[in-house]
């Protein structure tokens, strides 16, 4: 029965012997090491720190600590933020080393950052507006924007955003940045001063409307004239079309035109359409120009 007890411990002890050397033997190079270090020198700023996820780019600290159980304080040198540590018989160690020396046995410490990448957008609502319009909520839908602060950059402008939502966020765009036609990038920048791909904004200029001409009637057979049309968001570019035929166009303001208009066009008697159409938009709506024949005149009988 003694024998048996002596073997027992035996297959025992082995195996928890073999575990402490070779645990010791993993430890010493970074314990020899950090020791030799700053024994020599002094100086523990020298010892490298680990590499842990929150000492990366576009990322969003929150207060942690690896393995901040360890750190063991001291009334002669307070450790709230220092990086030096006492431990032993008052040997210099950086909290950092103790940090690796914990960590070789468990595995590295894990992190509560949040790491922020480019924000991706998707879409726009709405994606255009006419030109002359008043101002409006612009909606951006996408992902990775992150936390506050969030801006919206409209054709280069940035606009503080509000975040609707983990998929929307949303600024005030103004009349003047809309008054003329054109094409307006969008793109958003998060919280980590990372910025998403363009998406267009298109302003389109509004479609004319005619409420009058003058003259509205000629005689057929007369000579070439200047037609003035009249009504309101004409833009310059706009385009006078004679039954459904451009026409020389002259742009007085946004609410004048005027046209020129050949003997040929009025040869005849008729009814001819008048329409404006502005760069990039639809006809407005049509007039009636008419040709009427002269009235005979008699010479003699």
């Amino acid at each position: 029965m003694i024998k048996l007890n002596v073997i027992r411990t035996k297959k025992i002890a082995i195996p928890l012997l073999l575990m402490l050397v070779l645990g010791a033997f993993s430890l010493a190079p970074l314990v020899v090491g950090a020791y030799s270090h700053v024994a020599q020198t002094g100086d523990s700023r020298g010892i490298q720190s680990p590499s842990f996820p929150h000492n990366r780019k576009s990322t969003i600290r929150q207060t942690v600590k690896p393995y901040s159980f360890l750190y063991k304080k001291s009334v002669a040198q307070p450790l709230t933020d220092s990086p030096v540590g006492l431990i032993g018989n008052g040997e210099l160690f950086t909290t950092n080393v103790v940090s690796e020396l914990f960590a070789s046995l468990v595995g590295p410490a894990r992190s509560n950052s949040v790491l922020l990448t480019a924000p991706s957008i998707t879409g726009l609502s709405p994606d255009n507006a006419i030109a002359g319009s008043s101002s409006f909520t612009l909606v951006v839908s996408g992902t990775d924007f992150g936390v506050d602060p969030v801006t919206i950059n409209f054709g280069g402008t940035p606009h503080a955003a509000t975040i609707e939502d983990a998929t929307h966020v949303s600024a005030t765009i103004s009349a003047g940045e809309i008054a003329t036609a054109g094409s307006i990038a969008v793109n958003v920048t998060n919280a980590a001063s990372e910025t998403s791909t363009d998406l267009t904004f298109t302003v389109n200029n509004p479609v004319a409307v005619l409420s009058s001409l003058a003259p509205s009637s000629v005689t057929a057979g007369q000579a070439g004239f200047a037609l003035t049309i009249n009504g309101s968001s004409f833009v310059s570019g706009a385009q006078v079309k004679f039954n459904g035929s451009d026409r020389a166009t002259t742009f007085v303001d946004n609410t004048e035109l005027t046209a020129s208009i050949s003997a040929a066009d009025i040869a005849t008697a008729g009814t001819f359409p008048i329409t404006v159409v502005n760069p990039g938009a639809g006809t407005s709506n049509a007039l009636n120009l008419t040709v009427t024949n002269p009235v005979a005149v008699l010479s003699s009988l």
